[in-house]
């Protein structure tokens, strides 16, 4: 977010993105991906997770509608919905389908992910 120019940091929308701006938020969309696989494969918990999908929700909107998402994000994002080459499990957690893996609880003690705030 740092790389950010100060009108992208303002949401304002514009025609024409910086190509800094679009590559932030193309690092931010690839750290979304990444966050999904690892709660995939157990190792992010269910307080942890409840925040991080709310936040990539507000980012990017959902296709339901429901949020509509913040610029310069919405902009970089919306081409790419559909795409199922790219970003398959942001897209699904976008569209209420994300179908996330639960790991055994045995998994959760040893990756310290059991407890009561799961963080």
């Amino acid at each position: 977010m740092d790389g950010l120019s100060l009108s992208a940091l303002k949401g304002e929308q514009s025609m024409i993105q910086r190509a800094e701006d679009e590559k932030v938020v193309r690092a931010y969309l690839r750290l979304c991906e990444d966050q999904c696989e690892m709660r995939c494969a157990g190792w992010i918990g269910d307080a942890t997770w409840r925040i991080w999908a709310d936040g990539m929700s507000d980012q990017l909107g959902t296709e339901a509608g429901e949020h509509r998402g913040r610029e310069p994000f919405v902009s970089v994002w919306r081409p790419m919905i559909g795409d199922e080459t790219q970003y398959k499990l942001l897209q699904a957690l976008l569209r209420g389908e994300f179908q996330e893996h639960q790991p055994s609880l045995v998994k959760r003690l040893l990756n310290g992910l059991y407890g009561r705030s799961g963080v």
